[in-house]
């Protein structure tokens, strides 16, 4: 099969080790590749026995993970037989989509548009993992940290990461993002959409011990927030974050903010004060399933201390006090 370009397997079984043939498979033309619901050790096994070219595309989806430790054999049975050198690699996707899938993809490209979409056939993503792991198993579900341990296993001293690019993993906390940036020391856009964000912005805190000043991040220009929840307390800290970094000059060049919920325009421009460029699309909550806003803790405080109640309209259970 020396001419083969495009190779496609799906529901892979191997019961043994004579499924597999004695010798390596030579595949100088691959061009892509796809195994379809193989187990981390089932794909290990197929690797370990092809020849492929080093800049093939690569896709995978793999079944009944019941943890990270085979994630390290894995790349290194997709390398074992590769020749020459493959594109570098400058951006990288994860998509949390539920308690027991993972998605997680490498791009040759700078940007991913759209940034929360799976699109393995993107000419410019080289790799596409989907890690579903075993919804019985408590501990095998992924935890934010995979991100960072793939990217690690992932990555060659020629690859300059500079968008990343994380969907879905509710609060990743400071650690998380200290570990990401000696992964990623060269990343200047950070994309966030259903996330909290409160432990970014911890670790982009600048820190001075009077010796040394603790700075991660210092290639960060670009932050895009989408579908981000603030507490207010998280604004200050924010606003406090991003006049620090001005000040030390590792300052943002542009915030964009879409769909951000307790977000209001007196912050929006506290920020505009600091960044230069602050896009923000004056995001408007949906009703709840009752057909009711949602009221900020000023409006409460406020239906709290004046007289009369504070009421609302809703259709079907019209004249209800909050």
């Amino acid at each position: 099969m020396p001419a083969l370009e495009h190779l496609s397997l799906e529901r892979i079984l191997i019961d043994d080790e004579g499924t597999m043939p004695d010798r390596t498979v030579s595949l100088p033309q691959l061009k892509s590749m796809a195994l379809g619901n193989p187990s981390i050790q089932d794909a290990i096994s197929i690797f370990r026995k092809l020849v492929l070219p080093a800049d093939v595309k690569i896709s995978l989806s793999l079944i009944d993970v019941f943890g990270h430790q085979d994630i390290p054999d894995l790349f290194a049975a997709m390398a074992m037989h590769s020749g020459g050198s493959r594109s570098i690699i400058k951006s990288m996707r994860a998509i949390h989509h539920n308690y027991s899938s993972l998605c997680f993809q490498l791009s040759t490209s700078p940007t991913m548009n759209p940034a929360d979409f799976w699109n393995p056939s993107d000419n410019d993503i080289r790799l596409s993992l989907e890690f579903r792991y075993d919804d019985d198993v408590v501990h095998a579900t992924p935890q934010p940290n995979i991100v960072f341990d793939v990217c690690r296993t992932a990555m060659q001293d020629r690859d300059r990461i500079q968008s990343l690019y994380l969907v879905g993993f509710e609060s990743p906390n400071r650690e998380f993002w200290r570990a990401g940036s000696v992964c990623l020391p060269n990343v200047e856009v950070i994309h966030l959409e259903g996330i909290q964000n409160g432990g970014l912005i911890a670790a982009l805190k600048t820190v001075d011990d009077g010796q040394n000043m603790d700075i991660l991040y210092r290639s960060l220009r670009v932050l895009e927030l989408k579908a981000a929840c603030f507490r207010e307390d998280e604004l200050v800290e924010t606003e406090a974050t991003l006049k620090m970094r001005a000040r030390c000059g590792v300052g943002l060049d542009t915030l964009r903010l879409a769909k951000c919920k307790n977000l209001r325009a007196n912050w929006v421009q506290k920020f505009r004060e600091v960044i230069e460029t602050v896009d923000w699309e004056e995001y408007q909550e949906p009703k709840g399933d009752s057909g009711a806003r949602t009221y900020t803790l000023e409006e409460i405080a406020a239906a709290l201390t004046n007289k009369p109640p504070v009421w609302y309209d809703d259709a079907e259970n019209d004249r209800r006090e909050f």
